[in-house]
């Protein structure tokens, strides 16, 4: 995956882009885990330490976006656009500390990968459909 850019406190990351792959989905999970996993090994050493734990909420969608560099001559970047980021930032400012959520496209592309719990649809901004939600059991 590629490091798009920092929102906030959050980020965004693309999997399969330039080059599309039939592991992209797969990959996107797997990184997920990974992050969290290391969150939790991280809340531990900071424990340890006295200091406060962190939680990472993560949202994960897959499908069709506008790819490229977006901007002006002032501020060209190189990013991702469309239906598809919008679902992933809506699932991931769905997801509590420690979950991963998916929607279903994502979930049939990395079927298989890891335990997937079926959880209730959600309405986003700007659907009508509501998007069918799956969290992984990453631990």
């Amino acid at each position: 995956g590629t490091l798009d850019k920092y929102i906030g406190d959050g980020l965004m990351a693309l999997f399969g882009a330039p080059t599309v792959t039939a592991q992209d989905a797969t990959n996107a999970l797997s990184a997920a885990a990974g992050m969290q996993h290391r969150v939790r090994s991280l809340n531990q050493e900071l424990r340890a330490e006295g200091f406060n734990e962190i939680s990472v909420g993560i949202g994960l969608h897959t499908g069709e976006a506008t790819i490229g560099y977006i901007g002006s001559e002032q501020r060209l970047e190189y990013t991702a656009i469309g239906d598809t980021v919008n679902i992933a930032a809506r699932l991931e400012s769905n997801a509590e500390g420690g979950q991963i959520l998916l929607s279903d496209a994502t979930a049939r592309a990395a079927a298989g990968h890891y335990p997937l719990v079926p959880r209730e649809s959600i309405t986003v901004k700007n659907r009508t459909e509501p998007v069918p939600l799956f969290e992984v059991q990453w631990q």
